[in-house]
C-alpha cells in the first residue's frame, strides 16, 4: 500500500480500510470522503498603545462535508424523519490502527447539497456540507461550557 493511502493521526497510521463510519442508516460503505473541522477563535483587544492587552473568547463552531454515492445518499434520506435540510443526525467515525480512535459528529445539519458527475470515470456523487453542534473525540466533547 502506498504511503498516500495511509492517514497519520496522533502518531498512529490508519488507512481507509481501517475506518468505519456509521450514520442513522447504519454503517456506510458508499462514502468516499468525510471531513470535519472546528474552531473557537480569539480576538486581540487593545487599549492605548500598540501592545495587545488581552483576548476575547469567540464562539465554538464546527462543520463537516462528505461525499456519498447516490445509493448511500438515498439510504441516508430514507433514515431521516424530516427532509435533508430539516433533520439533525449523528455520524461516528472509528479508526482502527495502533489504537482505536473514535470521533462522533453530534447533531449535524445540512446547509448545502451538490450533485456531481464526471465524464470518463462514471462516478456520480452527492456532496453534503453543513454544521455540527459538537465534535466528541474519544468520548470527550471538544468544548464544554464553564
Amino acid at each position: 500500500m502506498a504511503d498516500s493511502d495511509n492517514v497519520n493521526i496522533n502518531g498512529n497510521s490508519y488507512d481507509w480500510e481501517g475506518v468505519t463510519i456509521s450514520g442513522p442508516q447504519g454503517v456506510l460503505t458508499g462514502i468516499s470522503e468525510l471531513n470535519w473541522s472546528s474552531e473557537k477563535p480569539k480576538k486581540d483587544t487593545y487599549g492605548k498603545g500598540a501592545v495587545r492587552r488581552g483576548q476575547t473568547r469567540g464562539n465554538y463552531s464546527a462543520k463537516f462535508d462528505m461525499v456519498l454515492d447516490p445509493d448511500e445518499y438515498d439510504d441516508l434520506i430514507s433514515s431521516l424523519s424530516g427532509g435533508i435540510y430539516d433533520s439533525q443526525f449523528d455520524f461516528a467515525v472509528i479508526m482502527e490502527g495502533n489504537r482505536q480512535h473514535e470521533i462522533v459528529l453530534k447533531q449535524m445539519t445540512v446547509d448545502s447539497l451538490t450533485d456531481g458527475a464526471k465524464n470518463g470515470d462514471g462516478e456520480i456523487t452527492q456532496k453534503l456540507s453543513g454544521k455540527v453542534k459538537m465534535i466528541h473525540r474519544d468520548g470527550k466533547p471538544e468544548y464544554e461550557e464553564k
